[in-house]
This record gives structure tokens, sequence and C-alpha cells, in this order.
């Protein structure tokens, strides 16, 4: 009797782990990530609302890169971004990924603000004005 109960718990305890590694199997869902690479911010460009949008802010090593976005999208991810060339990072920058999505139809303005470990600096600052359409 115990066996068959020792048995039936490994099975359920198999199943069970089946069942969760195929959870992460499945259809990707295809989404248009729009990268903007301006370095002028003034251009206005104009996205989905079902689209992602891409902002790069950089700067030296140890500045402290935030955005904040005014308009009918958020921000969803802040990636802090370590580039690595023949498996060694580079020194000398920081820079700072930020995925915005849009929520309605409107216009959108980013800015990413960069400010230097540097006493006395000013910080960089750069506005992006998109619409949704």
């Amino acid at each position: 009797m115990r066996k068959k109960f020792v048995l039936s718990g490994l099975a359920c305890i198999v199943v069970a782990g089946i069942a969760f590694a195929e959870q992460g199997k499945g259809d990707v869902a295809d989404e248009n990530l729009i990268v903007v690479q301006d370095t002028k911010p003034a251009v206005k460009f104009s996205v989905e609302k079902s689209d992602l949008v891409r902002f790069t802010g950089s700067g030296i090593a140890g500045a402290d890169i935030s955005a904040k976005v005014e308009g009918p999208a958020k921000i969803v991810h802040a990636y802090n971004v370590r580039t690595l060339v023949n498996g060694r990072p580079l020194i000398g920058a920081g820079v700072k990924e930020f995925i915005v999505k849009p929520s309605a139809a409107g216009e959108v303005t980013l800015t990413i603000t960069v400010k230097s470990p540097i006493p006395n600096t000013p910080p960089e600052v750069s506005k992006y004005t998109f619409s949704v359409e």
C-alpha cells in the first residue's frame, strides 16, 4: 500500500514537471520594436499603438541616466546596457535603454536626462516627441 502511494506521488510530480516545462514552449508573439537612433531629438515620427519604442541614453561611466514620459505611453522596461568586445566589457561608457509602450493615440514626449558624475557639470537633456496613431 505504501509503495503504491509513493509511486503515485512520484507520477504526479513527473506529470506536473512536464506540464510546467511545456508552459515555456509555444508561439512567441511578434511585436514591432521601433529603434530611435536620431542624434537630433527634434525629429518627429509616428508609431502605432501596438508598437514598442526603444530610446538610448548614454554618458560617461558613473553617469545617472533617467527618463520621463509625458502623454499616452509609459516606460515598460529600462535596461542598463553592458557592451562586450572580445568577451571583455568596454570601459568608459554608461548606456541605458528605455522601452516605451504607447497606450492610446496622441502625442508623447520622452525626456532623457544624463547627469554626469563630475561635480558642477550641467545635465544633458534630450527630448523626443512622437505621435501615436
